[in-house]
């Protein structure tokens, strides 16, 4: 019989993220290129594996924004990880590494566009349940990555 007791952290992590993040959110970024409003919609499978995200944007200017990424929980390494998918990466999809401390989620991960390797971190500060400020941090691999955007959330389901 399995209990509560039993769960390793990861077990406990994944929770965590599934129970933070699931639902519809009304988002507005803020970056050096101006606000880029949308929505993030994230949505788990049975009992919440995989967590899977759906973003969808536009910019200022009209661009519209999206990407895709899976989140579960790898009982084998005891690790919660990740899949990123956009279509300006040039592997299409890549993995990441997920992790909570106290009211933050972090996301970590690297990926190659137009022959470039980028470093990112995300980390969700968890608000309320009904809020959330995502901040992302890019760069260079092996070197400190510096803040490029805020998302701003409201749940909307």
């Amino acid at each position: 019989m399995f209990s509560c007791a039993a769960q390793d952290q990861s077990e406990t992590n994944f929770r965590k993220v599934v129970n933070a993040l699931s639902g519809k959110w009304s988002i507005r970024e803020t970056s050096d290129h101006g606000e880029t409003t949308g929505e993030e919609i994230w949505q788990g499978g049975t009992d919440g594996m995989p967590l899977t995200e759906e973003f969808r944007a536009t910019t200022a200017s009209g661009e519209k924004l999206t990407d895709y990424a899976a989140v579960w929980r790898d009982g084998k390494t005891k690790k919660v990880r990740g899949i990123w998918c956009a279509d300006f990466n040039d592997q299409g999809c890549t993995p990441f590494e997920v992790t909570s401390r106290d009211s933050d989620i972090e996301m970590k991960g690297e990926y190659d566009s137009k022959g470039k390797s980028t470093a990112w971190e995300e980390i969700f500060h968890i608000t309320s349940p009904t809020t959330f400020t995502q901040i992302l941090y890019m760069g260079p691999p092996g070197e400190e990555l510096k803040k490029v955007s805020t998302i701003v959330a409201e749940r909307k389901l």
